[in-house]
């Protein structure tokens, strides 16, 4: 009986392998929008699925689907919130928000990365962002402390001498 288990998991395992495989050779082959949708519908639940999701944003954005190209964001970090691709998700989301002129959007999107301990590489760029939003909403104290946060919090970051600029520039 154990060894019928035994098997049965090791033919499972080869299975979910293969599938694996198979959503990353199609992420890889994928060269537009329509390739990358094909790759979540057809290798849902594949760490596959949420990458391709971030990469449609991306193309979406860059053809005008600002709308859109959020919309597939936040549906990617609603359905895979501890894939890898996330943190850079968020980032983007972020980025994109603020872009758009959503300032409150995009302050709590550079929370959640600070939130978020497997997003720590993004954390600088999210202080950083905040401060420069503190700084044009005219709260220069705000806009000190997140650079402050930033350049003393992370020093390996190659982001952390960013803020320290940014800081000479706040008053």
């Amino acid at each position: 009986l154990i060894a019928l288990g035994m098997a049965a998991w090791v033919i499972k395992d080869g299975i979910r392998e293969g599938a694996y495989l198979s959503a990353g050779n199609a992420l890889v082959a994928a060269d537009d929008a329509a390739a990358l949708e094909e790759v979540m519908k057809n290798h849902a639940g594949t760490p596959s699925e949420a990458s391709a999701a971030v990469l449609l944003s991306d193309s979406q954005w860059e053809q005008g689907q600002q709308d859109d190209a959020i919309a597939t964001l936040k549906a990617e970090i609603a359905a895979n919130p501890e894939h890898p691709a996330t943190s850079a998700a968020y980032a983007r989301l972020a980025a994109r928000l603020s872009s758009q002129g959503k300032t409150e959007e995009a302050k709590a999107a550079y929370q959640d990365i600070l939130d978020r301990p497997q997003a720590a590489f993004y954390a600088p760029y999210a202080l950083i962002s905040l401060g420069q939003i503190a700084k044009t909403e005219g709260d220069i104290d705000k806009a000190k402390d997140y650079f402050s946060q930033a350049s003393e919090g992370y020093p390996g970051n190659p982001l952390a001498n960013s803020a320290t600029k940014a800081m000479q520039f706040v008053d």
